[in-house]
């Protein structure tokens, strides 16, 4: 998991992370070109990216359980069922 956080100053975004405990990467565009680049209208938007870099689904909104997992299950591979020995 990636955030970007936009049009915001390093030091707002770095006590924002401190203050939610956020252990994954956050990456800092102050000028706000992701948001142009991805066409991003609203926040937060979230993107779900498979392996080969393709956005398989875009969610615009505050995240819950079951976006989260409906988005995973797009990107992931498919597992086989373990056959029993």
């Amino acid at each position: 998991m990636v955030l970007i956080n936009t049009k915001e100053t390093k030091n707002v975004v770095k006590d924002f992370i401190a203050n939610h405990n956020y252990t994954f990467t956050v990456l800092l565009d102050e000028s706000g070109k992701a948001n142009n680049e991805y066409e991003i209208f609203g926040l937060p938007t979230t993107f779900f990216i498979d392996a080969d870099g393709v956005i398989r689904y875009t969610y615009m909104g505050e995240m819950t359980i079951g976006v989260m997992k409906m988005g995973l299950k797009l990107i992931l591979p498919k597992q086989e069922p373990a056959i029993p020995s």
